[in-house]
């Protein structure tokens, strides 16, 4: 937990649903680690159908561009590739939500209750299923 033994009571809150705890971590995570650096990574961490690496999940965030013109705003590197630090912070905090398990051949990452499936689903992919139903038809 975050709260500490003198904080105000107004800021050690609980929530009362489980969604909203989720949608709550969510939101801290966004604020820590940039919003749209969060909800690619986490969108692209749900839409995997069964699961994804961390070298996958490094790999397609790399060749986001809105992600990398959020990360290298003041400062354009002679390799443009997402620091490999960022992934491993957003990792830290997620990391007692996330499971491990093998899939041809490779351990990847999955969530590891539906409640975090359905919630990250509602939050970062519901543009991208809204963008192919209008594509397609």
């Amino acid at each position: 937990m975050l709260w500490r033994s003198f904080d105000p009571p107004s800021r050690t809150v609980l929530q009362t649903t489980v969604r909203t705890s989720v949608d709550f971590l969510f939101s801290r995570l966004e604020k820590l680690h940039s919003r749209i650096l969060v909800c690619r990574a986490l969108g692209y961490f749900t839409l995997a159908n069964h699961g994804i690496t961390e070298a996958e999940l490094d790999d397609v965030l790399s060749c986001d561009d809105d992600v990398l013109n959020d990360v290298y705003t003041y400062w354009t590197p002679p390799m443009r590739r997402l620091p490999p630090l960022l992934l491993v912070c957003i990792r830290a905090d997620i990391d007692q939500y996330v499971v491990e398990h093998g899939a041809d051949g490779a351990r990847v990452l999955n969530w590891y209750h539906r409640q975090f499936t359905e919630a990250a689903h509602e939050r970062y992919c519901a543009d991208y299923a809204q963008k192919s139903v209008s594509i397609a038809t």
